[in-house]
């Protein structure tokens, strides 16, 4: 009797949660998840100052808090690209590969303007986003100010 009203009563507790879903939001996953990321905190261990720059922007708090997407949810690797190689690059000895990666991952003011000015969605990360569709109103000269976050 008493197995049989263990049985029951695990049965019980299947139906209530599967009747009950958890009403918290979806999480979306880590961006270390998405194959060649290596997610913000990965970032932070080098780049700190960028981050905590970036993290007090309007971008910064959506992409690295409550990415709306799973695009957003890659962080810093949203616009600067997947970091994995480049981590994997700064702890070997191949200097030659690190330059080039490190200058990959730039996007400087002057890179961005021209390509925003050419609307090069290709090759500026800005405009994979704030498309006309997108972002209709996008003034480049109006949003960097707001996220930049370079080197010093």
């Amino acid at each position: 009797m008493s197995r049989l009203f263990g049985v029951l009563s695990g049965v019980g507790v299947v139906l209530l949660v599967l009747a009950f879903p958890s009403s918290s939001p979806a999480q979306t996953p880590p961006a270390a998840a998405a194959v060649g990321y290596a997610g913000a905190e990965v970032c932070k261990a080098c780049h700190a100052n960028q981050l905590e720059s970036f993290s007090a922007t309007t971008m910064g708090k959506l992409f690295l808090k409550h990415p709306r997407n799973a695009k957003e949810a890659l962080g810093c690797e949203t616009c600067h690209g997947p970091g994995e190689a480049h981590v994997k690059a700064e702890e070997g000895a191949d200097f030659e590969l690190q330059e080039k990666l490190q200058k990959a991952a730039v996007i400087t003011l002057e890179e961005s303007q021209q390509a925003v000015s050419r609307a090069l969605s290709d090759q500026q990360p800005c405009m994979n986003c704030h498309d006309g569709e997108n972002s209709p109103d996008f003034n480049f000269q109006t949003y960097w100010p707001k996220i930049e976050h370079r080197e010093e």
